[in-house]
């Protein structure tokens, strides 16, 4: 019995020696050692795999992929042992060791390579989608949602369910090309899909015909985007409307801007995404009273004059805004461009233009060089004679039939001025020479904005003194400044409430534009009668200077009833001064 007991020890070893331990186990454990054992060569997480084999007593093995255990098993009959590969694998290959207990010490009996099978996409439920629309990808081995990862055109997806062999999820709004590409991550893997699916073209049916600039308005149609960052609506080719809500891939609202605007028409609007764009050509009438005509602008707008259809500006730009530069506006390409080389303090001054295009431009803190004119059609700049008076702020400044007539203003700033000048000098344009000449002891002052009507010139006043009648004080007045008696006439009463007022001729009539917080009333000038009142919008940055020019009246400030940076040049609605002005 002995002898055939170390036999069959002697065998044993023999077979142990085959494996990768070649511990010895003791006598006592002989009968526990499994033989024949089939282990599967790969699976996916949280599957249970069979493990087959004979003399198989769980309770004296245990089971490792490498150095991490498995603690989930069964043995359901008594060849076989159903484990679940864990979750906790790092790796995708790895060793599957068996080991018996045998006392004190585990002895390595089976080692076997295994791999997790990798995530395989065959397809999709449908060949075009949507933003937002949930699809479903069919294929093998993926993993349940938490455990799964899908990608469209790199961007990751919200996944609604997923199980082994199907996931659903939602195609995100961020992609940017309509060519899809799907990625799958599972089991530490990953598998890619391509030309199997693709977004629908983007498609506008249905805006207003009528608008205001402004306004926001809601845009009809279908396969939009969800996300604002990741679409554009572009007017005109060229002008980009903020898109303030998207309540589904049907409709959207957007914000007409303020322009800049050619013309009072929207003639297309083009709506683009992930690299796919739809255009909605059907015109679009704006309706508002105005419009943004200029397409850039100076940093500051000091003074605004038109001539010979053109219109000039005195402002500085973003390089140099201490100084002043003469700025010539392009009405077709509705641009702004330095006109001159002139660089000068951006100081009060005194400045107008004659009707032979000569700029003239008086600087009351310089003692040398302090009035020159600047040719408008060469661009030639002269320093001319010096003024010959005193210093003085917001002197009156007309240029009429070859004489330059400067003089009145003030001294020491308009709230508590030092000085109140009655003078008024008369300088020659081609002698060079100044004189002084008669005229009435009116104090006025002006802020540059003057107006020829029929050779009369108009202005707005803040203050208008006549010491001639001393019970008549009128503040805030419209004067007329007769070029053949050289006096000055008040003509009307300014607004002592208004923040600006304005006067601009329009068709050899004269009109008062008036700025108050909430509204601009515009005012036929000779009859007083209110042609125009506009709510909800306000001008500043004094002057709003009003001009006429090339039969449309634009005007220069800022409108303060919208969001934005809203400086620049307007223009006013033809069809609004056909039936009001005229």
């Amino acid at each position: 019995m002995k002898k055939r007991l170390g036999y069959f020890i002697i065998t044993i070893l023999l077979v142990l020696s085959c494996e990768k331990d070649d511990i010895n186990i003791p006598q006592e454990n002989f009968d526990f050692i499994p033989s024949n054992i089939e282990i599967p060569e790969n699976g996916i997480f949280n599957e249970l795999v069979k493990i087959k084999g004979e003399n198989i007593v769980l309770d004296s093995l245990k089971f490792y992929f490498d150095d991490i255990r498995v603690f989930e098993f069964y043995q359901p009959q008594k060849d076989s042992i159903f484990l679940k590969i864990p979750r906790n694998l790092e790796k995708i290959n790895s060793n599957f060791l068996i080991y018996v207990k045998t006392g004190e010490r585990d002895s390595l009996i089976t080692s076997k390579s295994f791999s997790l099978r990798p995530p395989k996409i065959n397809g999709v439920n449908k060949s075009a989608t949507t933003f937002g629309e949930a699809i479903t990808a069919y294929g093998e081995d993926f993993d349940t949602t938490e455990f799964t990862e899908i990608y469209v055109n790199d961007e990751k997806a919200e996944i609604l369910s997923s199980s082994k062999d199907s996931i659903q999820f939602i195609i995100p709004n961020e992609i940017l090309t309509n060519n899809l590409t799907l990625k799958v991550n599972a089991q530490l893997q990953e598998d890619i899909l391509d030309n199997s699916l693709n977004l629908k073209e983007p498609e506008i049916i249905q805006i207003l015909d009528k608008v205001h600039i402004g306004d926001r308005i809601t845009i009809k149609g279908e396969n939009f985007n969800l996300t604002p960052e990741y679409s554009k609506v572009i007017l005109n080719n060229e002008l980009e409307a903020s898109i303030e809500n998207i309540y589904n891939n049907d409709s959207l609202d957007i914000k007409i801007p303020l322009g800049p605007y050619k013309e009072f028409q929207i003639n297309s609007v083009k709506y683009s995404t992930a690299g796919m764009e739809t255009t909605y050509s059907k015109p679009i009438e704006i309706i508002s009273d105005y419009i943004l005509y200029a397409k850039n602008n100076p940093l500051y707008i000091r003074e605004t004059f038109q001539h010979d259809g053109n219109i000039f500006s005195l402002g500085s730009d973003q390089n140099s805004s201490q100084n002043l530069h003469l700025w010539k506006f392009d009405i077709e390409n509705q641009m702004w461009s330095k006109y001159s080389d002139l660089n000068i303090p951006d100081t009060i001054y005194a400045a107008n233009i004659s009707n032979n295009g000569e700029m003239y431009i008086y600087f009351p803190f310089e003692e040398n060089n302090n009035f020159l004119s600047i040719n408008l059609f060469s661009e030639a700049i002269r320093y001319l004679q010096n003024f010959p008076g005193k210093s003085r702020e917001y002197a009156i400044l007309i240029p009429f039939s070859g004489k330059v007539y400067l003089g009145k203003g003030i001294t020491g700033g308009t709230y508590n001025p030092s000085e109140l000048h009655k003078d008024l000098f008369e300088y020659d344009e081609v002698l060079n020479s100044w004189i002084e000449v008669n005229t009435d002891n009116s104090i006025v002052y002006c802020y540059n904005d003057y107006e020829e009507v029929n050779g009369q010139y108009y202005f707005f006043t803040p203050d208008f003194h006549n010491p001639d009648f001393p019970t008549n004080d009128w503040p805030e007045s419209i004067v007329r400044f007769d070029v053949s008696s050289l006096k000055f006439v008040r003509e009307y009463d300014g607004c002592t409430s208004c923040h600006t007022e304005e006067l601009f001729e329009y068709k050899n009539q004269l009109f008062l534009g008036v700025s108050n917080t909430g509204f601009i009333q515009l005012y036929n000038y000779f009859n007083r009668n209110e042609y125009l009142s506009i709510n909800g919008g306000r001008f500043y940055n004094h002057p709003s200077k009003f001009i006429s020019v090339q039969d449309n009246v634009f005007f220069y400030s800022n409108v303060t009833n919208y969001v934005g940076a809203n400086d620049g040049l307007y223009m006013m609605n033809p069809k609004l001064l056909e039936t009001t002005f005229l």
